[in-house]
C-alpha cells in the first residue's frame, strides 16, 4: 500500500553552511566541505576530492550524518545525493548551495527519498517551481512541499536495491567503454607510428 505526502511530513530540512565568499582549502583543519564538484553524474560523493576548510562566522555547524540527503538547490541540476557509510568518522558539512534533508521517521528509507527526488516526476516539479533565469534555484518552502509517493517499507527496499544494482552496472559499462576507447586509441597510435617508420605505403 502506498501513500502520497509532502517531504516536510517526514523530514527536517536545513541550509548548508553559510560561508562568506569563496571556500578556501585549509589542510589539516579536520573540517571537510562537500561542494557541487564532489558529486558525480550518478549522485555519488567522491570523498577524495572533498577539501578541508576553515569555518567562518559564528554559526554552529550542522555536521552531516549517515543517512542525510544533500539536495542541490541552485543551478540547472536539482539532484539529491545520499550520505552513505563512506562518511565514516569525518567531520563534514554541506556547502551553501545545498539543503540538508534529514529523515525523522524510521518508516522511510532515506536512500529511497534520495532516489525519488532524482526521478522524472520530482524533477518536473522542481523545474516548474524553480526561480531565476541565469541561475535557477529552489526555495526551501518549495522543497518542503515536494509531493512524495511513499510505498511500503518492503517496496522501498526493493527499489533501493534495484537502483544500486543498476548504478553498479552503469559504472561497469562506463568502465568497459572507457577501456575500449583507450584500447582503440592505443592501437591507432601504434599503427600511426608503424606507418611513420615505413618508407613505402604497405600493399593490401
Amino acid at each position: 500500500m502506498q501513500s502520497i505526502l509532502i517531504l516536510s511530513d517526514i523530514t527536517t530540512i536545513n541550509a548548508g553552511y553559510p560561508f562568506r565568499g569563496k571556500i578556501l582549502e585549509v589542510n589539516n583543519s579536520g573540517v571537510r566541505v562537500i561542494q557541487m564538484k564532489d558529486i558525480d553524474a550518478n549522485y555519488s560523493i567522491h570523498w577524495n576530492s572533498v577539501v578541508e576548510t576553515q569555518l567562518t562566522g559564528r554559526q554552529t555547524p550542522n555536521w552531516l550524518k549517515h543517512g542525510d540527503i544533500l539536495f542541490a538547490a541552485r543551478g540547472q541540476r536539482n539532484f539529491a545525493a545520499f550520505i552513505d557509510d563512506e562518511l565514516k568518522e569525518r567531520h563534514a558539512i554541506a556547502a551553501p548551495q545545498f539543503f540538508v534533508i534529514r529523515l525523522n521517521t524510521p518508516c522511510v528509507l532515506p536512500e529511497y527519498i534520495a532516489w525519488f527526488l532524482n526521478q522524472t516526476i520530482a524533477q518536473r516539479y522542481f523545474l516548474s517551481n524553480a526561480e531565476g533565469s541565469s541561475t535557477p534555484s529552489i526555495r526551501r518552502q518549495i522543497l518542503e512541499a515536494t509531493p512524495i509517493i511513499l510505498p511500503s517499507l518492503k517496496q522501498q527496499k526493493t527499489i533501493v536495491e534495484l537502483a544500486k544494482t543498476i548504478s553498479k552496472e552503469k559504472q561497469l559499462a562506463y568502465k568497459m567503454i572507457a577501456n575500449g576507447e583507450l584500447l582503440m586509441q592505443t592501437l591507432l597510435n601504434e599503427i600511426s607510428q608503424t606507418q611513420l617508420n615505413q618508407e613505402e605505403v604497405p600493399s593490401c
